[in-house]
């Protein structure tokens, strides 16, 4: 073959490789794996404000805040201790899902938690084997309040104990609506009878006056809530409200059987009557968890979730903890999210968790989306977990040796080497 042809076919490939390269590692810039944060986490509570996400999740001894510019990459987050309890009070142990929530009417951010007066905590396999009477039943709810408008420059002073009638109640959240009603309701995770031991644990509905009071309580039982065999493995927990952004319909998503086995899911109910505070007003759907282990990927116990939307607001988000060591019980959990979709009926349309790589977030470092809820899971091919500034400087240097290998062979091919 001649040399200046031989040159060119080779400067042609050269191009070529370089070029695919380029768009692989220009693709791995735009994707994440799960999880999103190092380490053990559950009970993730996001909120997006301003040009930051906020998050809070169990750490058992304190509140602390994350602040992070990005949705899906939580490794190098700033992080705040919003709150260290004092001993000897009756919120110094055992601190469960916290949420921040601004109040539009106080101009203040509340951050609502469970805690314990004592570390009353059996072992994992006597509490999976025992039955109502076992310990950990002194949970109580309370709320921190914000020094200003500002969730990270203010301080969080510990504010009071929720009125949650003296009995067992955990992850509690405010809804600062129900819009059919125009008021503030509390939603915990606790016991409807007098007697805590003598039925699995439900969700509860309260009035909300102000971060602190509670007047009124209503529960939704046994009859609006499906149950496993075993009612001692069948709790209700980890309320959140949903809301669909094309239709405002109100769901109530909760987590569903035990938070340290890989049967962990969520369940669904949707608002279909006036008042929020009556059972009936609620639809219950029946046909199973609409989110749930998923062996194929290695992915168990998924529930606790809360719900925001990308940088854009085009697309919306589950946050979320699961398991890839079930077996390592609640310290197996970590902390994941997934983009979401709605169905034709409004209901909200979850993928099966997996670890992914995923697309960006639409609004995320440039990443694109039409926000119409039909784009699915969004699942992209396999990469190795690298910082976006870290290969988006890959690129520029892969530019800069293309650059100069293809002016040095068609320098070459002009010389008539």
């Amino acid at each position: 073959m001649n040399p200046r042809a031989s040159l060119f076919v080779l400067a042609l490939y050269f191009f070529q490789l370089c070029i695919a390269k380029r768009s692989k590692l220009a693709s791995q810039a735009s994707t994440y794996t799960n999880p999103i944060l190092d380490g053990v986490g559950a009970d993730p509570w996001v909120v997006h404000h301003g040009d930051s996400y906020y998050m809070t999740y169990t750490t058992h001894d304190n509140i602390t805040i994350l602040r992070s510019n990005t949705l899906t990459d939580w490794h190098d987050a700033e992080t705040k201790l919003a709150f260290s309890p004092p001993p000897d009070t009756e919120y110094s142990y055992s601190l469960w899902a916290p949420e921040l929530h601004f109040f539009d009417e106080l101009d203040r951010w509340y951050i609502i938690f469970t805690a314990d007066v004592d570390p009353d905590h059996p072992s994992p396999m006597q509490d999976m084997l025992c039955d109502f009477t076992c310990p950990a039943i002194n949970h109580r709810m309370f709320v921190l309040e914000s020094t200003g408008s500002d969730p990270w420059m203010s301080n969080y002073t510990f504010k009071s104990q929720l009125d949650t009638f003296d009995q067992f109640a955990i992850d509690g959240t405010a809804i600062p609506y129900l819009l059919v009603l125009a008021r503030q309701v509390h939603i915990l995770a606790g016991y409807a009878m007098h007697h805590p031991h003598d039925q699995p644990m439900d969700c509860v509905f309260s009035n909300i006056r102000t971060p602190d009071y509670l007047p009124t309580r209503s529960a939704l039982g046994k009859d609006s809530y499906g149950r496993t065999v075993n009612d001692r493995l069948s709790s209700n927990e980890g309320p959140q409200q949903l809301t669909n952004p094309h239709t405002g319909q109100q769901f109530l998503i909760y987590s569903a059987a035990r938070s340290d086995n890989r049967n962990y899911c969520l369940g669904q109910l949707e608002l279909t009557g006036q008042d929020p505070m009556n059972p009936a007003s609620w639809t219950k759907f029946t046909r199973g968890c609409i989110f749930q282990e998923n062996p194929a990927a290695q992915v168990y116990g998924v529930g606790h979730a809360s719900f925001t939307t990308s940088p854009d607001d085009k697309e919306n988000w589950i946050i979320y903890h699961g398991m890839h060591d079930f077996e390592q019980g609640w310290d197996a959990r970590s902390i994941r999210t997934q983009h979401f979709t709605w169905n034709k009926d409004g209901s909200p349309r979850f993928p099966k968790p997996a670890v992914g790589p995923f697309a960006f977030p639409s609004g995320q470092d440039g990443a694109s989306g039409d926000g119409s809820g039909s784009t699915g899971p969004r699942e992209t091919g396999r990469r190795e977990r690298l910082g976006s500034t870290g290969l988006q400087k890959g690129l520029s240097l892969l530019d800069d040796i293309l650059s100069k290998k293809v002016e040095w062979l068609y320098s070459k091919i002009r010389a008539g080497v």
